[in-house]
């Protein structure tokens, strides 16, 4: 559905920004790399965010708060190996 859009609009988009771009006194031309580069970007993003969403999902829970619980522990040592230091 995106790649849909995306072949659907871009077109639009680059004659929308060129009629845009001409009214200024210094103007730039619109590569088409632009546009090339948001294509992959715009797939890649929403793939992204549903591979993480899925990898939370079927994650054990218990086990992502013992791992948390232990980095606690180690930041609680290092605390107090920091106060030690300190305070000498």
């Amino acid at each position: 559905m995106v790649v849909i859009c995306y072949m659907y609009r871009t077109p639009l988009a680059w004659w929308l920004m060129n009629k845009w771009l001409d009214d200024f006194a210094y103007r730039i031309d619109m590569s088409w790399w632009i546009f090339a580069t948001a294509g992959p970007l715009l797939v890649h993003c929403p793939a992204h965010r549903k591979f993480q969403a899925i990898k939370a999902a079927l994650m054990n829970p218990v086990k992502n708060l013992r791992m948390n619980r232990r980095i606690y522990v180690i930041i609680d040592i290092i605390r107090k190996y920091d106060n030690r230091i300190l305070s000498h």
